[in-house]
């Protein structure tokens, strides 16, 4: 009689046991998922939404900051306003890969991973030009100024062509050295003239000037050799190649800094555009408790591909602006300096030195060099930390900069 009680009690037991430990698993498995997701996603996200219309403006974007995550939630107006300006130009259709670029010089600036390959092309290409161009023109160089010295300091010359005996071979040669540089650097000489006489001057045009200057003034001499020995007369021939020397050697180093830097930007690694915080509310509020007034923040945002790399490059530096009005300036004082020497002596050689003179003495014949060469050094600085600083436009955007922000992240990492 007692074992049917037992399998009863055994079964009810049993029963209750199992009735208990579903319940118990229903009720430890159901609260795991909420709570992770409240921790971790739900509650900043669903409390910036459901108080979007009453925060201030641009407040999505001081909650996003401080949170990790994905490059798309980086939402900045002003970088991706200048890639839609810089895209609107090219139409809505996508890139093709089996569309073809065509020639080189079609392309404009870095817009594609397809321009990696003919733009780095075209810089190595430049680069090797600019490095035979040095060469060549130092050996010029080298040459008109031991004619100089021979000149001044009595250095000796080959027999035919000794300035005692000889004088127009000499300045047969001196002018042969000093045409080859031009015609080593025609860009900048056939350049800098077509800006000098659009009143568009440049970098190069003050250049090209005292080289024009100094073969108008060697070609009258040679035509007249016998002046040599009756008066004195200076010769600028050295001064002028020297000229072209420094402004060829100033846009390897453009060149250089541009190669340097696209060799970052066309790299596969992740890259992050810095940028300048332009809400002033948020910087404030960023910088409270240090002594930045006014705070002028920059950040770092994670970005997929970079635009207007050449542009910003080869943007000149705000020197190119003065010389439009040195230039001209320059160009009017040689004349009338020569026309005065020419009222004051009547000869015309005598004129045509002044002119020369002046043209080489103002010309600032480093001006391409002392430009770029800075931002040469500061590319290799930054090159070894992955780095780079693009242009002059660069510079001016972020030298007011006095304060970083940075993700907590990245100050404390996860280990």
């Amino acid at each position: 009689a007692q074992q049917p009680e037992d399998k009863e009690s055994v079964e009810s037991s049993h029963s209750v046991i199992h009735f208990d430990l579903e319940r118990w698993q229903q009720e430890e498995e159901l609260p795991r998922e909420p709570s992770l997701e409240k921790t971790q996603l739900n509650i900043p996200l669903s409390a910036v939404r459901e108080t979007e219309e009453d925060q201030p403006e641009n407040l999505e974007k001081t909650q996003s900051i401080p949170a990790p995550g994905p490059a798309d939630h980086f939402d900045f107006e002003g970088l991706q306003r200048t890639l839609r300006d810089q895209e609107n130009d090219f139409g809505e259709e996508p890139f093709s890969d089996e569309e073809e670029l065509g020639d080189e010089e079609d392309i404009e600036d870095f817009r594609t991973p397809a321009d990696i390959a003919p733009i780095r092309h075209d810089l190595q290409s430049s680069l090797f030009s600019l490095n035979v161009r040095i060469a060549v023109v130092a050996v010029l160089f080298a040459g008109t100024l031991y004619f100089a010295l021979a000149q001044t300091a009595g250095l000796p010359l080959p027999a035919f062509m000794d300035l005692e005996t000889q004088p127009r071979i000499y300045m047969i040669v001196n002018l042969a050295l000093v045409i080859l540089s031009a015609l080593v650097c025609n860009t900048t000489v056939g350049g800098g003239l077509a800006s000098l006489l659009t009143m568009h001057a440049d970098g190069d045009s003050l250049a090209a000037l005292a080289v024009i200057s100094t073969i108008v003034q060697g070609v009258a001499i040679a035509a007249f050799p016998q002046k040599l020995q009756e008066q004195t007369l200076g010769l600028f021939f050295s001064a002028a190649v020297f000229g072209l020397l420094c402004n060829v050697w100033g846009k390897k180093t453009l060149v250089s800094r541009i190669e340097g830097n696209f060799r970052i930007v066309s790299s596969e690694r992740p890259k992050k555009a810095v940028l300048y915080l332009k809400n002033k509310e948020l910087a404030r509020e960023l910088s409270r408790g240090m002594d930045l007034n006014p705070p002028n923040l920059a950040y770092a945002s994670k970005t997929g591909f970079l635009t207007r790399f050449l542009e910003q490059s080869y943007e000149p530096d705000n020197s190119e602006g003065l010389f439009r009005v040195i230039a001209p300036v320059v160009a009017l004082c040689s004349l009338v300096v020569g026309g005065v020497s020419y009222y004051l002596t009547r000869d015309i050689f005598t004129a045509l030195t002044a002119f020369s003179a002046v043209t080489c003495v103002a010309s600032p014949i480093t001006a391409t060099l002392y430009a770029n060469y800075p931002l040469l050094r500061a590319q290799r600085s930054l090159s070894k930390e992955g780095a780079q600083l693009t242009g002059f436009e660069a510079v001016d955007t972020f030298s007011t900069i006095n304060g970083v922000t940075v993700d907590a992240s990245e100050l404390f990492p996860s280990d």
